[in-house]
């Protein structure tokens, strides 16, 4: 309950905030996702991997979800997860499209989320998986974000960079590390020290995308409790 009115009171705030009147030089929209009634338009999709193996064996899930135990499981969150990451690039995404704005600006776009994992820092998790070896990145778009068959794997059609490093549409905000030296999970707030800038598509379009890229073996797993994106027109 305690999220579901944050949310609220954020999202009225994000509303105010783009509707601020002409005077304003650089208004500010917000995106705000807390998951408690539904997905807010947050679509998962996957990429880095084969279709001669990872096709058939690797097990893809992505749903709305209640939080794990050792968290509030009275509160929802967006749950993804997968394994085996055989190729160590497997790209588990959210993406989304936030439309009304101006094609001739170009907007500063940041993030904050909020993510559940089990993994501790500096050592392993889980099945031996270190959450130091996942990278939550973030980006924005004129195109849709999707997965694209080349040669064998289904690759990302933008360019993320490999996993631990940027690439010109996405920025890291952090690790799957969970702030503890505990495989117990726990909420951590990732918000990365860069913005990534874009301008609008003719429709007035911003696609935006939130992801897991991991070099992990084994089982992924991410709650995604709370997504905010904050976009400010450039003056």
């Amino acid at each position: 309950m305690k999220k579901l009115i944050l949310w609220t009171a954020l999202l009225l705030t994000g509303l105010m905030s783009a509707c601020k009147d002409s005077d304003s030089l650089n208004p500010v929209f917000i995106s705000n996702a807390a998951f408690e009634l539904a997905t807010d338009g947050w679509v998962a999709d996957f990429s880095g991997y084969s279709t001669d193996s990872d096709s058939v064996a690797l097990q893809r899930t992505a749903l709305r979800s209640r939080l794990p135990f050792g968290l509030d499981t009275s509160q929802y969150a967006f749950l993804v997860q997968a394994a085996p990451n055989s190729n160590d690039q497997l790209f588990m995404y959210l993406k989304k499209v936030v439309t009304g704005f101006n094609p001739n600006v170009v907007y500063n776009i940041s993030f904050e989320v909020t993510v559940g994992t089990a993994y501790p820092s500096g050592a392993a998790g889980p099945g031996g998986v270190s959450g130091s070896n996942m990278f939550l990145k973030a980006g924005a778009s004129q195109t849709e974000p999707n997965k694209v068959l080349r040669n064998t794997i289904y690759e990302f059609n933008l360019d993320k960079g490999i996993p631990s490093q940027e690439g010109p549409a996405a920025i890291i905000l952090g690790d799957a590390t969970n702030g503890s030296g505990n495989s117990a999970y726990r909420l951590s707030t990732k918000t990365g020290s860069k913005s990534i800038s874009v301008r609008p598509n003719a429709n007035g379009e911003i696609w935006l995308f939130v992801g897991m890229d991991s070099g992990a073996v084994g089982l992924n797993t991410v709650f995604y409790d709370r997504i905010k994106v904050f976009l400010v027109a450039q003056q």
